[in-house]
Order: structure tokens, then C-alpha cells, then sequence
């Protein structure tokens, strides 16, 4: 492969998941009006104001403190959010399948691809799992029902699977590269 070429691989593989994932999560805060919930939660809980979705780990206690610091609207906001991250792993999925395969082709296969593929289908089980679970929660929150410590529970294991695997992936794309272009490095004669 030629240096180019390679150059040309490496952009896409690095670009392509980063523009869909911050692109899409960017979208979908404006159409759902998420930057409100997330100034609430920044004044309410200024020692961890992530929302439940980047938490790594929460209880139902947790979860009811951040659904009762918001106002109906920014609950609206919230269910609207979880019904669009039905969609959104798909579309940051697909970019991190193409750079893995990307870079997996560039670094001359060196694993098996299911396994690439593995990272990214896990990541999209364990979001879908998350959000439905939330959403499902939130409902109950809001028709002023219990929230079941269990259920939440599940979708706390679920983020944290989500949050790992999607930075596993991330990193696997880097270390392809790295892969790639030392082989590129040791395979190209330096001197005449």
C-alpha cells in the first residue's frame, strides 16, 4: 500500500466515527432540546453533572434525584432524547465498523474481523438496552410510580458496558493504525 493511500485510509478510519458520533449527538441535543437538561443538571449536581447516559454507574437513587431536578419540559426533553438514541448507535456503529475495517484491511488483517465487529455490536446492544430501560423508567417516574431498583440497575451495567466497549473500539481503530503504518514503516526501504 502506498503512503498515500494509506494517509487517505488513516483520515477516514480517525474522522469518519468521530464527525458521526459528535455530529449526531450535537444533532440530536438541538432537536430535543437537551442543552436545557444538561445546564439543569450542571447547577443541581456540580460534582457529577453527566447526564445518566455517561455516568459510569448509578442506582435508582441516582436516577430519581436527576429526573426530580428536572421541570416537565426538560423531562419531555429527556423522553425525546431516548427515543432518537434508539437510532443514533446505529449511526455511530456504522462509522466505527468502517474505520475498524478500514484500518483492519491497512494493518493487513491482523485479527479476526468478527472480533472488531464484536466491539461494535455490543456497544449498539448495550446503548439500545440503556435506553429503552431508562425510557421505560422514566415513564414510571413520571406517572408517579417506583422506580425499580432492578431495572435501573440494568440499565446502569448496560451504560457501563456501552461506555467501554464504544472506547474499546474507539482504541482499536487507533492501534490498527499504528499497526498499519508500522508495517508500511518496516515493509518501505528507508535508504537506496
Amino acid at each position: 500500500m502506498r503512503t498515500s493511500h494509506l494517509v487517505a485510509r488513516t483520515a477516514v478510519a480517525l474522522a469518519l466515527p468521530a464527525l458521526l458520533f459528535v455530529g449526531g449527538a450535537s444533532l440530536m441535543s438541538r432537536w430535543t432540546d437537551r442543552p436545557i437538561v444538561r445546564e439543569r443538571l450542571t447547577r443541581d449536581f456540580p460534582d457529577n453533572p453527566r447526564p445518566l447516559n455517561m455516568r459510569f454507574g448509578y442506582d435508582a437513587a441516582t436516577a430519581r434525584a436527576v429526573w426530580s431536578s428536572l421541570d416537565p419540559a426538560m423531562r419531555d426533553s429527556e423522553q425525546q432524547f431516548l427515543k432518537l438514541d434508539l437510532v443514533f448507535p446505529l449511526v455511530y456503529g456504522a462509522g466505527l465498523a468502517v474505520g475498524l475495517l478500514l484500518m483492519w484491511a491497512a494493518a493487513k488483517r491482523p485479527v479476526n474481523a468478527g472480533w472488531l465487529i464484536a466491539l461494535v455490536g455490543i456497544t449498539i446492544l448495550s446503548d439500545w438496552t440503556e435506553n429503552v430501560t431508562q425510557l421505560q423508567q422514566l415513564r414510571q417516574f413520571i406517572s408517579d410510580r417506583q422506580l425499580d431498583a432492578g431495572w435501573i440497575g440494568v440499565a446502569s451495567a448496560a451504560t457501563m458496558v456501552k461506555l467501554t466497549f464504544f472506547t474499546t473500539a474507539s482504541a482499536a481503530i487507533v492501534v490498527l493504525a499504528v499497526v498499519a503504518w508500522y508495517r508500511l514503516f518496516v515493509k518501505t526501504p528507508r535508504w537506496p
